[in-house]
């Protein structure tokens, strides 16, 4: 059963990225997903990289997850892109979620220090983002990966 890569693009903007990765961690579609994580700026790559895999764990989720500071890297083989930040060269067509506006609402005005300490208060165990895995239990995300896995025919 081959996986459905998924590239999440600004995977470090903290205002928007921890009801799509809550989301992804609890997806348990038709196939498992290989999903890339890009963004500019390594720490808050590593920051979110760190969350999303707590996140997997926690939902006994079987998806892979790579990151990487390297657009090429993420976009290579790509089936599907999740956009969070702008991104020249990117054409929005079919194969792209564009949530840089709408769902997850950002917030722009958020103090992205305060919401980095929120993801370290999880990781750190004080703790536990479960309330964010039932609130997205029906988030758009979902819907939009389960008909981009029936369009690819796998």
């Amino acid at each position: 059963m081959s996986a459905t890569k998924i590239a999440l693009i600004g995977a470090g903007k903290l205002d928007r990225v921890i009801p799509v990765v809550a989301s992804l961690a609890t997806y348990f579609g038709e196939r498992p997903l290989d999903i890339t994580f890009y963004h500019s700026e390594e720490e808050r790559l590593d920051l979110v990289d760190r969350f999303a895999r707590l996140c997997f764990v926690m939902n006994q989720s079987t998806h892979s997850l790579r990151s990487t500071t390297f657009l090429e890297e993420a976009l290579e083989d790509a089936d599907a892109l999740v956009m969070l930040a702008p991104m020249s060269g990117i054409t929005i067509d079919s194969r792209v979620l564009d949530l840089r506006t709408g769902w997850p609402s950002g917030n722009e005005a958020a103090d992205e220090f305060v919401v980095a300490l929120q993801i370290l208060r999880w990781l750190n165990g004080e703790e536990y983002p479960y309330q964010i895995f039932r609130e997205l239990d029906d988030s758009p995300i979902k819907a939009w990966l389960d008909r981009r896995v029936e369009a690819l025919g796998r």
